[in-house]
Order: C-alpha cells, then sequence, then structure tokens
C-alpha cells in the first residue's frame, strides 16, 4: 500500500506528530474493517510513536501483530525520524509471568 505523503503539510511548520497522523490515518480503513481502531498518543523527542487500540483491538491476541508489521512497519518506512511504535497496553497490561515451578522439599 503507498501512501502519499504529499497530504501532509510540507512546511517547515509541519510537526512529526502530523507526519505520523497521515500514516496513521492511512492505515485506519484497515484497522476498522476489523471493528478496531488506533489513537495516536503522542511523538517523543526521540522518535517514539505510543498509540493506544480502542474496539477490538482491545485484548485482541493479533494486535501485537498489528502493531510491529502493520503500524510501525509502515511508520518507519515513511518517517525515518520514528524509532519505535509502542501501545499503551504494552505497559498498562504487560503479559504474565511464566510461572514458577517451585521444588518439593520432600523429594
Amino acid at each position: 500500500m503507498d501512501i502519499n505523503l504529499s497530504q501532509a503539510p510540507q512546511t517547515p511548520q509541519a510537526t512529526l506528530i502530523q507526519r505520523v497522523q497521515v500514516v496513521l490515518d492511512s492505515l485506519r480503513p484497515m484497522i476498522q474493517w476489523d471493528g478496531g481502531d488506533v489513537e495516536l498518543l503522542s511523538v517523543s523527542e526521540n522518535g517514539v510513536v505510543s498509540v493506544r487500540f480502542h474496539g477490538a483491538c482491545v485484548g485482541c491476541p493479533s494486535s501485537q501483530a498489528t502493531l510491529r508489521l502493520g503500524l510501525e512497519k509502515n511508520i518507519r518506512e515513511r518517517i525515518p525520524e520514528i524509532t519505535a511504535v509502542i501501545s499503551e497496553d504494552e505497559f498498562e497490561n504487560p503479559p504474565p509471568s511464566p510461572p514458577v515451578a517451585h521444588k518439593n522439599p520432600d523429594s
């Protein structure tokens, strides 16, 4: 899928946030087709984009694939200043730790 960044403002005032939003808006229909959505939360000074998933994306086992193979790949290809794309869920709902096996002291 080709994204025409000419839709984004090409003036010196154009911000990184606006450029990221143009890419997200171009990907949004595919996410919405599956019943979800994505919201741009922030772009840090070191190029980390923070997003939040909505709708069917929340808790979906494929949301990490959408994040990495869809959003991050497309944003980083089109905006070289971006270093990573993270989901708010990665920090609020980290994957559960594996169970710890305990040895029975009697064995």
